[in-house]
């Protein structure tokens, strides 16, 4: 099929290079501080929620700053990069209707963009989190492996999600709704381990949290995933690449009426 065989293709992830490398660049353009912004927003997130909540949720501040280095870095990463795909098909409308070019590349350029800078946050703050708190334990140099899944993952469903966006258009706005609520929903700024033993297992439904826990967990305790973890992990990437490949083969035929 002409999709597998697109995987194949070099010139294919060569054109997602450089379109991310394009969105990079005319992101902090006539910017002073440039790549700068990439850390002043979490870390100026990181400073309210170390501060605040220790107080609200009572619970001890011991090594909460490494939590929250290694939980909400992920989580902002998670919660730019979806939007972001949401809206690649539309911002590419003249370059979708003028040239032929596989329309996929273009969630998946922001999902490189968006890497890259949330990549340079981890390093730093982790960085950071070994300087401070003394933290690092040589696991940590498995994260591109366990990243690779999570990408493997994420990547169907942004591609599923921008083609939903072109004719749904308020599905922008639901995203948004979305993601404040999953924030919530998931062991972002709080640990899990406030919540009963018994009721710890509704996370394991969150995909957020299937995503995010084998990464924090490294960050955070240097802990390799344990086999539950990973296999929740597969069978999201299974149920992805399904779900967001029907709806892919649904929607891809008569989208470009709809940009």
């Amino acid at each position: 099929m002409k999709e597998i065989r697109t995987l194949f293709d070099k010139y294919y992830y060569m054109t997602i290079f450089i379109i991310a490398r394009n969105y990079i660049t005319r992101r902090y353009q006539g910017s002073y501080l440039g790549a700068v912004w990439t850390m002043l927003v979490p870390i100026s997130q990181i400073a309210i929620y170390s501060f605040i909540m220790p107080k609200i949720m009572r619970f001890p501040s011991e090594d909460y700053v490494p939590f929250l280095i290694s939980s909400l870095l992920i989580w902002f990463f998670l919660s730019n990069v979806i939007p972001a795909s949401a809206i690649s098909l539309e911002s590419n409308a003249q370059t979708i209707t003028r040239c032929l070019v596989s329309k996929t590349i273009f969630p998946l350029a922001e999902l490189m963009q968006q890497l890259y800078t949330s990549s340079v946050s981890i390093t730093i703050g982790y960085i950071f989190s070994c300087v401070a708190f003394g933290i690092f334990n040589i696991k940590v140099l498995l994260l591109p492996l366990y990243m690779g899944l999570v990408l493997m993952a994420l990547a169907p469903a942004l591609i599923a999600i921008s083609f939903i966006a072109v004719y749904i258009k308020d599905f922008k706005e639901l995203l948004t709704i979305v993601m404040n609520f999953a924030f919530w929903a998931t062991p972002v700024v709080y640990p899990i381990e406030m919540f009963p033993e018994d009721k710890r297992f509704l996370f394991f439904f969150n995909p957020f949290y299937i995503m995010m826990k084998p990464i924090s967990g490294l960050l955070y305790k240097g802990e390799i995933p344990s086999d539950m973890d990973m296999l929740r992990l597969f069978i999201l990437i299974v149920i992805s690449i399904t779900v967001s490949y029907s709806i892919y083969r649904k929607l891809r035929k008569n989208f470009i009426f709809y940009l």
